[in-house]
């Protein structure tokens, strides 16, 4: 007779977590039509219609040439940050790469290209770079350049970032830890706030990616 209340036990104990699973799961494979207020309540801010981005010209972190048409074809995801951060750069790297495992669709993984853009270009060079993004997702890429145009973009995206004083050669850099989505047509969509958790931002993005296809600009 324990040996039966235990096994009623652990079956209705996997009935609850595949149940809790299950709508989990949902959540991240039917993102939920949210209105502008929803969207704001999560912490995610958009722009009705889409902003245009200047043209600019970096490096990425393999020496290739990026500029805006490398943002058209797929959607972006912009962290500004830096090689020598000390937390939010390498947790924020790190979140994003389990908010890419958390989505299970390929075709959104794959139409999807998450970004390092450095705020310290002097000290993140192309190699610099191509030791560090590649650590967090082989796929992920880093980009470097010339600080004016690095701040041009910046400003275009409202990024605020700012070397620290002092500090000699180990001097650190005050940067946004915002997030910004540009959509397929290379267009700044919006951005989203932290803090982050993986599987809420990976929800809040795609549906992002819904109201974007579900709107006609």
């Amino acid at each position: 007779m324990a040996n039966s209340g235990v096994k009623k036990t652990v079956f209705v104990v996997l009935t609850v977590i595949a149940v809790i699973v299950g709508l989990l799961l949902n959540k991240v494979l039917n993102p939920p039509s949210l209105t502008p207020e929803q969207f704001r309540e999560r912490g995610v801010f958009l722009y009705d219609p889409p902003r245009k981005l200047k043209n600019f010209e970096l490096r990425d972190h393999t020496g290739q040439t990026f500029n805006k048409d490398n943002l058209k074809g797929q959607w972006s995801l912009v962290f500004f940050g830096f090689t020598h951060c000390p937390d939010v750069c390498p947790t924020t790297m790190a979140m994003l790469n389990n908010a890419m495992g958390e989505i299970k669709d390929d075709d959104i993984r794959q139409s999807t290209e998450v970004a390092l853009v450095s705020v310290d270009p002097a000290r993140d060079t192309v190699e610099q770079l191509g030791n560090y993004v590649p650590f967090f997702n082989p796929d992920f890429i880093g980009l470097t350049g010339e600080f004016i145009t690095i701040a041009k973009l910046a400003a275009n995206l409202n990024a605020a970032f700012q070397k620290v004083p002092g500090g000699g050669e180990q001097y650190n850099v005050d940067h946004s830890a915002y997030i910004f989505v540009l959509n397929p047509r290379g267009d700044f969509q919006g951005f989203m706030k932290p803090p982050f958790d993986p599987q809420s931002f990976a929800i809040n993005y795609l549906a992002i990616r819904k109201k974007f296809e579900n709107t006609a600009y």
